[in-house]
């Protein structure tokens, strides 16, 4: 497995920290992997897209049209899974 550094807001984070804390999730790193996952099957990304070279290129989930980047991906997409878990439970 690879290792991926992202940067979150402090509001992000502790909204994962609370699925982690109420267990619906063992760890930080696994909330974040499956909001990740969410992303991919989201934009439906094929991994033949994803891997030139037998590279890992996530920035093929960033849509080529958006100004957004896979920064911003990866932290929208957790926000919003974040988003969806806590109202789920509301």
């Amino acid at each position: 497995m690879e290792r991926l550094t992202i940067r979150l807001s402090s509001d992000d984070l502790a909204s994962l920290q609370s699925l982690v804390d109420r267990g619906d999730f063992m760890s930080l790193s696994e909330a974040v992997n499956h909001a990740i996952s969410m992303l991919i099957a989201e934009r439906g990304a094929k991994p033949e897209d994803c891997l030139p070279d037998d590279r890992l290129d996530l920035s093929c989930l960033v849509r080529s049209q958006s100004t957004s980047s896979f920064d911003d991906s990866v932290r929208d997409s957790v926000r919003d899974h974040v988003r969806r878990m806590l109202d789920s439970e509301g």
